[in-house]
């Protein structure tokens, strides 16, 4: 922003996952101070803020980011859409944000979007479109463009998140999204001459990238709040509704056996290593976090996604227990974690690399 005063930062959504960490909004209440530092224009609303409600608009009016959101009701801090004059150039920004599916088929959801799509596609020369909803698609051009318009530039949500490059429905450009910031994405638009030019390039925010000083700082005391220490012992006892995998490999040896060659099994370990572990990671990663709320590291290293993970609709069972796993059941506890946010690569296909082999 500084070396350059025309410049609008924009994220379409999905800001924080914290959900049920104490306290919930810890995690946002971070992100949105990150932005306010950073110069955010404005933000959209993806599936996992709109878990907050309105707390996520409190918030960001707090921060003085403003939210873009088309809705029936818009909370305070929320804008239908938002119109910014750069360089003399009117830019419109406005969103199809995150619904609750059940409401796919709103009237006055729908009306409200593309009343705001309009006005703003009338009054702008640019148009960014933000669609967490996902609505954007070759589709939605051929039933709605000749009426309403086309956007510009789409910054879509995580059905996009393995694009290599921008494609174009259309006129527009639609840029492709990352998981968690690994990438940001920027787009060059030159005016001058009589004709618009937009060029579009990509930066990794790896190792290389020098931190912020203070931005660092925050990331530091947000972890630092969140972690939760780590005791460890040679076995990790049963507790809180919590079955360890010891408790199982008296019956299943060759499923332990079978287990403890997976990265399951070191799932609590790769947080150890890295030194995060905090509580918006370790659901995800340690069975005993998710039902005690503490954790244990045995000494042979094991711990994390175990047994219960997968067999909780069987696990505790008596002796001579015959009941099959529950492939729906697991399969479905595996795109709990493995989300497209978290997970981008993930396909179904990788549950048969944990599932245990017949005798």
């Amino acid at each position: 922003m500084k070396e350059n005063p025309n410049t609008l930062i924009i994220e379409s959504g999905n800001l924080a996952y914290g959900i049920g960490v104490p306290p919930a909004t810890y995690q946002l209440d971070t992100v949105a101070e990150v932005f306010r530092r950073l110069g955010y224009t404005a933000v959209g609303v993806g599936a996992l803020d709109s878990k907050f409600g309105d707390q996520y608009f409190r918030i960001m009016r707090e921060k003085g980011i403003p939210v873009v959101h088309a809705d029936a009701e818009v909370p305070e801090g929320g804008y239908s859409y938002l119109i910014k004059v750069v360089n003399g150039i009117k830019v419109g920004i406005v969103s199809f944000g995150y619904v609750d599916p059940m409401r796919r088929d709103d009237i006055a959801l729908e009306k409200r979007r593309y009343e705001a799509f309009v006005r703003v596609r009338r009054k702008s020369d640019l148009v960014i479109l933000l669609d967490q909803a996902n609505l954007f698609t070759p589709e939605w051009v051929k039933k709605n463009a000749y009426k309403y318009g086309m956007p510009d530039i789409v910054l879509a949500g995580g059905a996009r998140v393995s694009m290599p490059e921008p494609e174009y429905i259309g006129t527009a450009m639609v840029l492709p999204t990352s998981s968690q910031g690994t990438y940001v994405n920027r787009v060059d638009i030159d005016f001058s001459g009589g004709e618009r030019k937009i060029r579009f390039s990509r930066a990794l925010m790896d190792s290389t990238v020098p931190e912020d000083p203070e931005i660092a700082l925050l990331a530091k005391e947000y972890e630092e709040k969140l972690t939760i220490s780590v005791t460890n012992s040679s076995s990790s006892t049963n507790q809180g509704g919590y079955i360890s995998f010891q408790s199982c490999r008296g019956c299943h040896e060759a499923e332990y056996n079978q287990w403890k060659t997976t990265p399951h099994a070191f799932a609590l370990k790769t947080l150890v290593d890295k030194k995060r572990t905090t509580q918006d990671c370790l659901p995800c990663h340690s069975e005993m976090y998710r039902r005690t709320k503490q954790i244990t590291l045995t000494t042979d290293l094991l711990g994390g996604v175990e047994c219960q993970t997968c067999h909780a609709n069987v696990v505790p069972h008596p002796p001579g227990f015959k009941k099959k796993g529950d492939v729906a059941a697991i399969r479905a506890t595996c795109v709990s974690c493995h989300t497209k946010d978290r997970s981008p690569e993930f396909q179904p296909s990788w549950y048969n690399r944990v599932k245990h082999k017949k005798n």
